[in-house]
């Protein structure tokens, strides 16, 4: 006896014969795309790389650069302290020389010439006056001596006035001495002569003292003068 089957599924189709191509996954169509991020995340990475590079070359080249202005600041920074300090040693020794000169010249300045003073004040002494003493203190000179009269005491003392060394001329005393047969009469006197506080350097002086015969007090005070021209000049460098 014959009994049929049944089948419950549906008639399936039967594939078709292969023709020679192999089907491709829809899995694998998105495969190019990857590789276009690939190659583009491979440019930007180069790239990135590349600038990296390029800002470390650059960076370098500028620190070379700024070590070289380093480098040649500090030497001359140094040229300069050492020139400073060359030039601080030639303004010390012009100091000291400077120091020692106004020193000379104060010593100097503060002496009298006194041997040109005993010759001016000889040198206007009247004929029929005699001086017997002389007595210094300080810029004071007290003179002592003996005349015939009282006009040639008179003329000393303006005399005296015209010396440019004296300021003044102040008679002290004077006391008549009777004579006798083998004396004429006679006047003593005394004179404080005050001095002038003197400048050498100054052309009435020098001049006064060329005058009396005091030329090596003159050649000193020429040489101060010479000094005072050059204490004027900086320093050479």
């Amino acid at each position: 006896m014959y009994t049929p089957e049944i089948n419950l599924l549906r008639d399936r189709a039967l594939p078709t014969a292969p023709t020679g191509a192999i089907p491709i996954p829809e899995a694998a169509k998105g495969s190019s795309g990857g590789a276009a991020a690939i190659v583009a995340g491979l440019i930007f990475a180069g790239g990135a790389i590349g600038g990296v590079t390029y800002f470390q070359l650059t960076f370098a080249a500028q620190l070379n650069a700024l070590t070289q202005e380093r480098d040649a600041i500090v030497a001359q920074v140094k040229d300069s302290e050492a020139e400073v300090a060359r030039l601080t040693q030639i303004k010390t020794e012009f100091d000291g020389i400077v120091a020692r000169i106004n020193a000379f010249k104060s010593f100097f300045n503060d002496i009298q010439p006194w041997s040109a003073i005993l010759e001016d004040l000889r040198a206007r002494v009247p004929r029929e006056v005699w001086l017997t003493s002389m007595a210094v203190s300080g810029n004071e000179v007290t003179l002592s001596g003996v005349s015939l009269t009282f006009e040639q005491v008179n003329d000393l003392q303006l005399t005296l006035l015209q010396s440019p060394f004296v300021q003044t001329v102040t008679l002290s005393s004077s006391q008549l001495n009777r004579g006798n047969e083998t004396r004429l009469d006679s006047i003593n006197f005394n004179f404080t002569v005050g001095l002038r506080p003197l400048t050498l350097a100054s052309d009435e002086v020098l001049a006064t003292l060329s005058r009396t015969g005091s030329e090596g007090l003159v050649a000193k005070v020429s040489i101060l003068r010479n000094l005072d021209l050059e204490q004027t000049q900086p320093p050479s460098q």
